[in-house]
């Protein structure tokens, strides 16, 4: 049998305790870069969500300093550009977005049917486009046209997941009358509400935004958070279950009265 040399001796020998701590040490750093990094990308979404939210305040504020309506509710012979060849209806200047006639839940349901006077919520986003006022939607998508019907195209993307919607809410969602911003995952698709799919903000998330434009409170003051009806996947009563780290909310934040 061959003698065992000083170099196979080397070549067999496993890692010392020095070693496996280095490499532990190592493996540590690399996983708590990785889960830094990670919360730097999401607290850029929520500060990106809320500077955009705060610009489309602005720029509504500014439309209806020039045309004493809010964005979607001109009339479209007012707005250069809204018109069929750009599938701008324009609203009716009766001083709401999408109106609910009734304290009633046809809110979620109405809205998906652009065949009606909900085009307004639509053409909130095209006008401001239009007049260039406003970037992330297409100028001529056509939102009877569930192709076209998507975040990024009729309606603006959100930073945190999902996308924008405006609309008027005569206390048929969260019991606040007024003209409110929702960010949303499910709702430009029929039953995305009702089915408990329209989740797109972390309770951490919605936390966070809450707590920079509002009272950090779920269900209070000018932001909401919901889920269709397992609220308790967002928020149990007025605290977040910012533990969960699903997209499990919707947001609600009224802009106008």
């Amino acid at each position: 049998m061959r003698p065992v040399k000083d170099k196979d001796k080397f070549q067999q020998r496993g890692f010392t305790l020095v070693e496996l701590a280095i490499v532990m040490i190592i493996i540590g750093l690399l996983i708590g870069g990785i889960l830094k990094g990670q919360e730097l990308v999401e607290n850029a979404r929520v500060t990106n969500t809320i500077r955009i939210i705060k610009e489309i305040k602005a720029v509504a504020v500014t439309f209806e300093d020039r045309y004493r309506v809010l964005p979607g509710d001109a009339r479209a012979n007012r707005i250069p550009g809204c018109n069929a060849a750009n599938n701008c209806v324009g609203g009716n200047e009766n001083g709401t977005v999408t109106f609910a006639p009734q304290a009633s839940a046809v809110v979620w349901t109405s809205y998906l049917n652009p065949a009606t006077n909900w085009r307004e919520s639509y053409d909130f986003w095209k006008q401001l486009a239009l007049l260039d006022m406003f970037s992330g939607v297409d100028e001529s998508a056509d939102p009877t046209d569930a192709n076209e019907r998507v975040w990024g195209s009729t309606n603006p993307r959100a930073p945190v997941g999902g996308g924008f919607e405006f609309f008027y809410d005569h206390l048929t969602t969260i019991g606040v009358d007024g003209h409110i911003l929702r960010i949303s995952e499910g709702a430009l698709t029929p039953g995305g509400l009702g089915n408990n799919r329209g989740g797109s903000v972390s309770p951490s998330q919605a936390a966070k935004i809450d707590r920079k434009l509002d009272d950090g409170q779920a269900f209070s003051g000018e932001v909401y958070a919901d889920y269709g009806t397992v609220n308790t996947q967002c928020k149990n009563r007025n605290v977040y279950n910012e533990s969960n780290t699903n997209a499990q909310c919707i947001l609600f934040i009224r802009l106008f009265q």
